[in-house]
C-alpha cells in the first residue's frame, strides 16, 4: 500500500470509531464531522484498486461501527463478504446492528443510495 492509501484508511477507520462513539452518545454534532471525514477519505479511496483492497480490509476490523461503514462503502466490489459482514452484526442489538440490518435491506431492495 502506498503512505497515501495508508493515511486514508487511518482517517477513514479514525472516524468511523468518533462516528459510532458519537452517535451512541447522541452527539450529532460529532458525528456529522466524522461523516463528513468519512466520505471524504471513501471518495479517495474508492478511486483505485488499492484504495478498494484496503477498504475491504476493514470488513475485519474489531469496531462493528468501522465494519459498518467498510461493507457499506464495499458493497458493490466485495463479492457479497460486504453483505454477509452487515448481515452477522444485523444480529446483535443496539444502533450500529441496526444501521447494519437497514444498510443490507436497502442494499437488496437497491435502494441504497451512496455518495
Amino acid at each position: 500500500m502506498t503512505s497515501d492509501t495508508v493515511e486514508l484508511l487511518k482517517v477513514y477507520r479514525t472516524n468511523a470509531v468518533l462516528h459510532r462513539e458519537a452517535t451512541e452518545a447522541g452527539n450529532s454534532r460529532k458525528a456529522n464531522r466524522a461523516y463528513e471525514k468519512i466520505i471524504s477519505a471513501y471518495k479517495l479511496l474508492d478511486q483505485s484498486e488499492q484504495g478498494k483492497t484496503a477498504l475491504k480490509s476493514l470488513l475485519a476490523d474489531a469496531d462493528d461501527g468501522v465494519c459498518v461503514w467498510a461493507a457499506t462503502h464495499t458493497l458493490k466490489h466485495a463479492d457479497g463478504g460486504a453483505l454477509a459482514r452487515l448481515d452477522a452484526i444485523a444480529q446483535g442489538n443496539g444502533l450500529i446492528s441496526f444501521n447494519a440490518q437497514m444498510v443490507a435491506k436497502l442494499w437488496r431492495a437497491g435502494e441504497l443510495e451512496l455518495p
